[in-house]
C-alpha cells in the first residue's frame, strides 16, 4: 500500500464514522496527556494549522488560525478560527471568522491571508480554495468586519479580488497573501512557485484592497525549491524581513495536499528568516536563519500597540496519522515571541515578558557543580516534577564535551561542543559567554529559547509518566552552572 492510499483510507475511515463513534473518539482529546495545557488550541478537537490574520485592534490581540473542527487530519473545507487576547497569555474563543461558502471562490476552503486595518475598517485578505474540473484553484478573497471585537464577517460580493497568476505565467499556488501599507498604496506578496524556475513571491499593488496591479517576483526565485508558503514581509530597525515556510520535494505528493489531507510532516522545513535591503519594491537578502528549528511552521507576525513585532507559529505534530486520529486533535498555537534586530543584522528572538504572568510555584538553584559522566550520571533537582514548567537555566563557559538540561525525566536538550549545537539547531558560543537556556514544558511541546538567538520546537509523547523530573548533565568536562529557576505554569 503506498503512502496515498494509506492516507486516503484514513480519510474514509473517518467519514464512515457514526455519530456515536465520533463523540467518543473526540472526548477522548480533553482527557488525552500530551494535548498541551497553555499553548492556544481551540476547545473543540480537530485540526489546528497556520496562524493567520494576527492584529491588534482596540485594545486587543486577535488570532485567526486554520481550522478543522472534529477532523484531526486535515485542511479540506478549512476555515478560520478566532481568538482574542488582552494579555497574550489568556485567550477567549470567538465564533469562527471564515467558513467555506458553498459554490463561492472559496468553497473548498478559506486558505492562509492576512487582517489589516483600512479606513478604520479590519479586513482579511486570503487564499480561497476551489476545484475546477479536478483541478485545484486559488483565488484571492476579501471579507470585512465593522464590530469592535470582529466578530462578524462579510464577505466581499464581487469575490474574488484576483481571479488567477499573472498573465502569461504558469505558477504553483498563488496563495497565502501578506499586505502591508507603503507610499499610499496597499502592496501585498502572495507565495507562489514558477515552473521551471523557482520559488518567490509575487508583488501586487492597490489602492483600494480590491483592485490590484501585479508589480513581479519580490525577490529572485530559490532554484531548490518549488514553493514557499507563508510570506511574511516588514521592517524591523533600518532593515526589512522575509519570512517563508519551506518544504522538501515529497516523493509521492503532486501539489499541496493529497485529497484535502497534509503531506507529512517530516517535509516540512520550517519557518526561515532572510534580513536584507528592500530597493524599488525589490527585496535583496542578505542574512538568513530560521525561526525555529523545529516542529514550526508558517510563522505569522504583527506589529502591537507598542511597536513590538510579534512572531507565532502552527507548532506540527510528529505523530502517525493514525495517532492523531486516535488523539482526536492535532496542532497548536506557539508561545509569542519579539522579534527585534541585532547590530550584525541577523534576528533575536525571545519570548515576549507577558509569559511571566503564567509563573506559580518558584524553585532556584546557584552554584551547582556537574561532574562529567554517562546517562546515569545526570544530576536531577530534588521535589521538582512536572510537564508543565518554565526553565531558565545559565552554564557558565566551559570546556565539556556535551552539557545540558533534561525535563519530563528523559527529555535532553543537549549543547554539542564539537558540533556547535544547541538541540541539533546551530549555536555559536564565544569563549566567555554564558550558554542560557529558557524552555516552556506544555505536555508534549517544549519550546526551547538558546542565547535570545536560537529557537527549537520539540515534540515528545511520553507514555510512561512515572518520571517527569528537571535534571543536568555534563560529559567529559566538568560544568558549572550559575544558576536553575523553575516556575510551575498555573
Amino acid at each position: 500500500m503506498t503512502e496515498s492510499e494509506r492516507i486516503q483510507g484514513l480519510k474514509r475511515q473517518i467519514e464512515l464514522e457514526t455519530k456515536q463513534e465520533r463523540e467518543v473518539r473526540l472526548a477522548k482529546a480533553s482527557q488525552d496527556p500530551d494535548r498541551p495545557r497553555y499553548h492556544f488550541q481551540p476547545s473543540r478537537p480537530g485540526f489546528m494549522g497556520d496562524p493567520n490574520g494576527p492584529i491588534f485592534w482596540k485594545g486587543n490581540y486577535h488570532m485567526f488560525y486554520q481550522c478543522v473542527p472534529d477532523q484531526p487530519l486535515g485542511i479540506k473545507d478549512v476555515g478560520w478560527g478566532h481568538t482574542v487576547s488582552e494579555d497574550l497569555i489568556h485567550w477567549k474563543e470567538l465564533p469562527l471568522a471564515l467558513v467555506p461558502t458553498p459554490n463561492g471562490p472559496d468553497r473548498d476552503g478559506c486558505w492562509s491571508g492576512m487582517a489589516v486595518s483600512h479606513h478604520g475598517v479590519v479586513t482579511i485578505l486570503y487564499t480561497g480554495a476551489s476545484h475546477v474540473e479536478e483541478k485545484r484553484i486559488y483565488s484571492q478573497c476579501i471579507a470585512t468586519s465593522k464590530d469592535e471585537m470582529l466578530i462578524n464577517w462579510e464577505k466581499y460580493k464581487d469575490n474574488p479580488v484576483i481571479s488567477r497568476p499573472p498573465k502569461g505565467m504558469v505558477v504553483t499556488g498563488p496563495n497565502d497573501p501578506c499586505t502591508w501599507r507603503e507610499e499610499e498604496s496597499w502592496y501585498m506578496v502572495l507565495a507562489a512557485g514558477i515552473n521551471f524556475v523557482g520559488a518567490t513571491s509575487l508583488l501586487y499593488r492597490s489602492k483600494d484592497l480590491i483592485h490590484w496591479e501585479y508589480l513581479h517576483p519580490l525577490y529572485l526565485p530559490d532554484k531548490d525549491r518549488m514553493f514557499h508558503e507563508c510570506p511574511d514581509f516588514f521592517p524591523v530597525g533600518n532593515r526589512y524581513v522575509l519570512i517563508t515556510s519551506r518544504r522538501e520535494p515529497c516523493p509521492y505528493i503532486s501539489g499541496y495536499e493529497i485529497d484535502g489531507f497534509m503531506p507529512p510532516y517530516r517535509f516540512m522545513t520550517g519557518s526561515h528568516w532572510e534580513v536584507g535591503a528592500y530597493v524599488e519594491h525589490k527585496f535583496i537578502p542578505e542574512k538568513h536563519g530560521m525561526a525555529d528549528w523545529g516542529s514550526y511552521f508558517a510563522a505569522r507576525t504583527m506589529m502591537d500597540d507598542r511597536g513590538r513585532r510579534i512572531i507565532w507559529g502552527w507548532v506540527i505534530e510528529e505523530r502517525s496519522p493514525e495517532e492523531q486520529i486516535e488523539a482526536g486533535w492535532s496542532g497548536a498555537l506557539s508561545l509569542p515571541r519579539i522579534l527585534s534586530l541585532l547590530p550584525d543584522n541577523t534576528l533575536e528572538i525571545k519570548p515576549v515578558p507577558e509569559l511571566e504572568g503564567l509563573r506559580g510555584k518558584h524553585w532556584s538553584f546557584r552554584d551547582l557543580e556537574l561532574a562529567p559522566g554517562g546517562d546515569k550520571s545526570a544530576v536531577f533537582l530534588e521535589g521538582i516534577q512536572g510537564d508543565c514548567v518554565e526553565v531558565i537555566v545559565r552554564f557558565a563557559p566551559n570546556r565539556a564535551r556535551k552539557f545540558g538540561l533534561i525535563v519530563k525525566g528523559t527529555d535532553k536538550i543537549t549543547y554539542d561542543r564539537e558540533e556547535q549545537q544547541i538541540a541539533g539547531a546551530p549555536l555559536v558560543l564565544t569563549p566567555k559567554e554564558d550558554s542560557t537556556l529558557q524552555v516552556y514544558v506544555d505536555r508534549s511541546i517544549i519550546e526551547v529559547f538558546a542565547n535570545d538567538r536560537v529557537c527549537k520546537t520539540l515534540r515528545t509523547y511520553h507514555e510512561n509518566r512515572d518520571n517527569l523530573g528537571v535534571g543536568l548533565f555534563a560529559k567529559e568536562g566538568n560544568v558549572k552552572v550559575k544558576s536553575v529557576d523553575i516556575w510551575e505554569i498555573k
